[in-house]
């Protein structure tokens, strides 16, 4: 898939046009759940200067195959990696996480500081039974001035099922301000 301005454009050639399925504007401290339509089969979300209510936490994602009554939250429910550009390290990622961690470093909540990126996400299920997946890139430029960036993906291989829910939060801290929107994409 690729995207040419607000434009995005399928691996054939066809033209992807995304539909908002929910926004969220933060001026508190909040955390977020979206549904996901299930008339799509991938999703995109997009997250911008979202700051923790606390310092120096991570993004995280997480999923739920029950309609949100609860989301996979264990140690090794989820496997993950990236790679980070930042001026005070990387990380690689887990083959044991309870989440998807979309930063690095971890996010202040000094003013100037915050994480804007985006992910694309796959569901999963399906008649072969294929792990919920996410592709997904972040960056911010901290208190310091230092630009810093991450690139990687993930699974959640807690479920082969379809995936209903995605629960966004900053590591047992809240999102205090920002805006995260998630689209529909290919139906």
């Amino acid at each position: 898939m690729r995207i040419d301005s607000s434009i995005m454009i399928g691996p054939n050639g066809e033209l992807i046009l995304p539909e908002l399925l929910g926004r969220a504007d933060f001026d508190g401290d909040v955390l977020v759940a979206f549904a996901l339509d299930p008339k799509f089969s991938q999703y995109f979300l997009i997250y911008t200067d979202i700051v923790p209510s606390v310092n120096a936490k991570n993004l995280r994602l997480r999923f739920s195959d029950n309609a949100g009554v609860s989301f996979f939250s264990s140690a090794g429910n989820y496997a993950s990696g990236g790679v980070g550009q930042t001026t005070v390290g990387y990380f690689e990622g887990s083959t044991s996480a309870a989440q998807i961690r979309l930063n690095t470093p971890q996010v202040g909540s000094a003013p100037g500081e915050g994480w804007s990126g985006w992910a694309f996400i796959s569901p999963g299920g399906g008649p072969g039974g294929v792990f919920p997946s996410i592709l997904y890139r972040g960056f911010h430029q901290d208190a310091a001035n230092s630009p810093d960036g991450v690139h990687g993906n993930g699974v959640c291989v807690a479920t082969r099922n379809r995936i209903t829910n995605l629960q966004v939060d900053f590591n047992g801290a809240n999102l205090a301000t920002g805006r995260i929107a998630l689209y529909g994409l290919q139906k």
